[in-house]
């Protein structure tokens, strides 16, 4: 089966690399773009007074991204994500907003490699159901990111995004127990730090004028 799939990803950058198209990276042009991941986190937890407990979990996550080319290479915008994972007993959700900059390679190729980072504020949220009891933890901090990948261009204006991203993130959380036991407290402190690599694949559209549609 292995076989099969690096096959498949084989064609399908073979493909791409026979299109006919050149890239639309110039200084003016506005990129919008969509990608999904499935990624892997280690994570560490540290109620305050308290000894760490470290954690690893897989997720999906889901990114728009908007990036405005200041000049060929360089590019700046912002970017909003959405991340969903599965714990032991439980589910998370979180939602990240910041702004987000790409240097980009070779502007006028078929394929332009990129490097670009991105830092912001999260909200997230936790449920989780244990030993009989509820418990539902709330979060806000910060994140940061790190990334490199190719925009593998279809035409001018559409190309197949791939990139590899390193996030880190810090959260400060409290957890609020429905029915706790006796020697579970109503509410507790946690800070949260976790680091993650992720392969993306999406889609993105650079748009200029009309006729570019």
């Amino acid at each position: 089966m292995r076989n099969w799939i690096r096959l498949g990803v084989a064609l399908c950058f073979s493909l791409i690399a026979q299109l006919d198209a050149t890239a639309q990276v110039e200084r003016g042009i506005l990129e919008t773009s969509f990608s999904a991941s499935l990624s892997w986190t280690e994570t560490s937890l540290s109620e305050y007074g308290t000894s760490t407990n470290d954690t690893s979990a897989g997720g999906l996550s889901l990114r728009s991204r908007i990036g405005y080319f200041v000049s060929k290479r360089f590019d700046v915008g912002g970017v909003v994500g959405f991340d969903y994972s599965e714990i032991d007993e439980g589910s998370s959700y979180r939602v990240s907003l910041g702004p987000a900059a790409n240097y980009h390679f070779r502007p006028q190729a078929r394929t332009v490699p990129f490097i670009g980072g991105a830092f912001g504020a999260l909200y997230h949220t936790l449920d989780l159901e244990s030993a009989g009891y509820g418990a539902k933890t709330t979060a806000d901090g910060w994140f940061a990111e790190a990334r490199g990948g190719a925009d593998f261009f279809l035409s001018r204006a559409v190309a197949i995004k791939l990139q590899c991203v390193y996030r880190r993130r810090r959260e400060d959380s409290e957890t609020t127990y429905s029915s706790p036991a006796p020697s579970v407290p109503v509410s507790t402190m946690t800070q949260v730090d976790s680091r993650g690599l992720g392969i993306w694949v999406g889609i993105a559209v650079f748009l200029n004028r009309p006729k570019d549609l």
